[in-house]
């Protein structure tokens, strides 16, 4: 007797045992306790389309309740109730001696059930309804649609029944590479009872994997005949050096373009800066959008603060390229994400604007709600992702049609957010802040009513009167600072930089919260910082000598262990997500790497300690300057404005 793994979204087992004349393989699928399918399959049986006339609904004998003979062939029990479909009957076998086979169990070894309600009043309900049952793997990186033998159960009723035929047809095309091996069965149910759609495919997960693949890129239309993509993002990212830096660019500013411009270079991804160069310029100058000024990693580039794309000084605050381009990567694999936050009204023209520039190369992505019983029962769209490629997508990957909130019918990908990028499809997040709205408002009436226009990416970040509201703690109208703790830590902490506010954001947080009473010692009582190496003070003084940055993780093991960038965010990483068997192999090389240098075995050691403790809670500094300057620039408005702040500030939550 030999026992494998059936796979549902959880995990059950079968039994395949042998006879004289034949394998045959006995299965019981289960879901949260309760019987979703069972079989008892004989290899020897041929698909149906190597029988003499195809499919044919007579064929099929279909019975409930009823315990079939082995040698009678493949029995399915669809759904809870039990009902009983023999696929097979023992005449059909002399029809056709070919030896094409389905091996299900004993050639490929596991097996995959994904199920799905149709819904009658969508467009295609079946063809729907099957792409939903094979999206159920999507989260696993499994694409069941390359699977080469398949076997569809449909349920539905009489009335469906012509619809039913002609979708039958068009369901071979969404499994191409199941070609004669794709088995089709019908069933006719009452009118009161739910239409289900089943999907039965079996084959080894390695073959069924989705694996990532090389970006697809769309091409970016350069305006300079001859020139090629990364001469023009260089002159644009001159270009914008000038207007940041002053027309004498620094030659620490020069150095680190050349660096990320080399990088982005060898990954042959200038094409993705250019893109978001061009939608972000289309979306402020032309569409009037609020945007943030950056997200996540993506403002540790000098080179997305010199095309517009963020706007925090990467050198000003110590944020690292090499936390934003993941150089663990292979080179045809770059793990580049630049997510861009907009106010509420401009996030949908900018989509609309999207999906017209590049047509069939631009798609949204599909979401899938399941039913307690593990089948979809509801598709929607992802609120802010939108893929693009630099051919069709339909090309690449199944396009479903969605209806959004507007009634509009919507080009989806059958591919969840997670599995658009393995594929090769750009995948672009606009992300919508109520923060962004609100100050937009304020600042349109600021212009209608003092004839004043605030250039929010141009306000100073020591302006006294922002700073001295923080330092009160009387920010119950500023977003991330609203808090009872926050106010609370912010009177006590007496922030005086715009390096404080970024800190004390950083830190109220679970794990690190506790830190916050050394972090108001040390800052009003600056000796009793413990300094293991004074060498350190340009890393650590921020913080008053404590780790909380992921970056200062990277900083420290390059200044002292001589770690390159790339090992550095390995050691970020390992720290982070407690990698086990990467600490012990990176302690080894910080240890060495420190002693080479001339520093004592016992100071490095006090110094792991240090960075793995402290470390361990380290958060993205990029990300949180990112979010700590759309609180400053809300504070800004506050104190500059106030009438009009706590009017726009009523009016706009009283609506939400």
């Amino acid at each position: 007797m030999e026992t494998k793994i059936v796979q549902f979204g959880g995990n059950d087992t079968y039994e395949v045992s042998s006879t004289e004349n034949c394998r045959v393989v006995n299965v019981s699928m289960k879901v949260n306790g309760k019987l979703l399918a069972s079989f008892k399959y004989n290899y020897r049986y041929r698909s149906i389309r190597d029988c003499d006339g195809g499919l044919d609904r007579t064929r099929l004998n279909i019975q409930k309740n009823i315990e079939y003979d082995i040698s009678r062939g493949l029995n399915v029990i669809s759904g809870l109730d039990l009902q009983c479909l023999t696929l097979f009957p023992e005449n059909m076998q002399k029809i056709n001696e070919r030896t094409k086979m389905l091996h299900y169990i004993k050639d490929f070894g596991t097996v995959y059930i994904g199920r799905s309600i149709i819904n009658p009043n969508q467009k295609e309900p079946i063809t729907n309804a099957a792409l939903n049952a094979v999206s159920c793997y999507y989260g696993q990186n499994l694409d069941l649609r390359k699977s080469k033998h398949i076997i569809i159960v449909l349920e539905y009723p009489v009335g469906m029944y012509g619809e039913g035929l002609m979708e039958e047809k068009r369901l071979s095309s969404l499994f191409p590479n199941a070609s004669s091996d794709l088995i089709i069965i019908s069933k006719d149910i009452p009118d009161n009872e739910t239409a289900h759609a089943a999907i039965i495919i079996s084959g080894e997960e390695e073959e069924l994997r989705i694996e990532r693949q090389t970006p697809m890129y769309p091409q970016y239309r350069i305006p300079i005949k001859g020139m090629t993509k990364d001469e023009y993002l260089r002159i644009l990212v001159t270009e914008g050096a000038k207007k940041r830096y002053g027309d004498t660019i620094p030659e620490n500013v020069r150095q680190r373009i050349n660096h990320e411009l080399d990088m982005i270079r060898w990954y042959n991804a200038s094409d993705y800066f250019l893109l978001w160069y061009d939608l972000l310029t289309e979306a402020r100058k032309y569409l009037g959008a609020m945007t943030g000024p950056g997200r996540s990693s993506a403002a540790g580039s000098i080179v997305n603060y010199c095309l517009g794309i963020t706007n925090i000084d990467p050198l000003e605050y110590g944020l690292l390229f090499e936390r934003f381009l993941n150089l663990n990567r292979k080179r045809s694999l770059p793990s580049i994400d630049i997510d861009i936050d907009f106010d509420e009204e401009s996030r949908e023209k900018v989509m609309a604007w999207a999906e017209k520039k590049y047509t069939d190369r631009c798609a949204r992505i599909s979401t899938y709600h399941y039913n307690k019983d593990g089948a979809v029962d509801k598709v929607g769209i992802h609120v802010c992702g939108a893929v693009l490629c630099n051919k069709p997508i339909s090309d690449i990957v199944p396009l479903r049609k969605v209806v959004d909130h507007h009634g509009h019918e919507v080009d989806c990908t059958i591919y969840g957010g997670q599995n658009v990028e393995d594929i090769g499809l750009i995948k672009l997040d606009f992300l919508c802040l109520n923060e962004l709205s609100l100050q937009k408002a304020i600042i349109a009436k600021i212009k209608e009513e003092k004839h004043i226009i605030v250039d929010m990416d141009k306000i100073p970040t020591d302006d006294a009167l922002t700073m001295a509201l923080f330092q009160e703690g009387k920010t119950t109208k500023i977003n991330q600072f609203d808090g009872r703790s926050m106010r609370k830590f912010l009177r006590q902490m007496n922030p005086t930089t715009f390096k404080d506010l970024i800190l004390i954001n950083a830190v109220l947080r679970p794990g690190i919260i506790d830190s916050i009473a050394k972090l108001i010692e040390r800052k009003n009582r600056p000796e009793l910082t413990d300094d293991i190496l004074p060498c350190l003070s340009s890393i650590l003084d921020e913080t008053y000598g404590m780790v909380v940055y992921q970056e200062q993780v990277m900083l420290i093991s390059q200044k002292i262990a001589d770690f390159s960038p790339k090992l550095s965010d390995r050691l970020r990483k390992a720290i982070c997500k407690l990698k086990t068997k990467d600490l012990i192999l990176l302690k080894s090389k910080f240890i060495k790497g420190g002693i080479a240098k001339g520093y004592s075995q016992d100071t490095m050691i006090r110094l792991w300690k240090k960075i793995n403790d402290e470390g361990i809670y380290a958060f993205c500094k990029s990300h949180v300057a990112c979010y700590t300057y759309i609180a400053y620039s809300s504070a800004y408005l506050y104190v500059h404005f106030r009438a009009i702040f706590n009017k726009i500030y009523k009016d706009y939550y009283q609506y939400k």
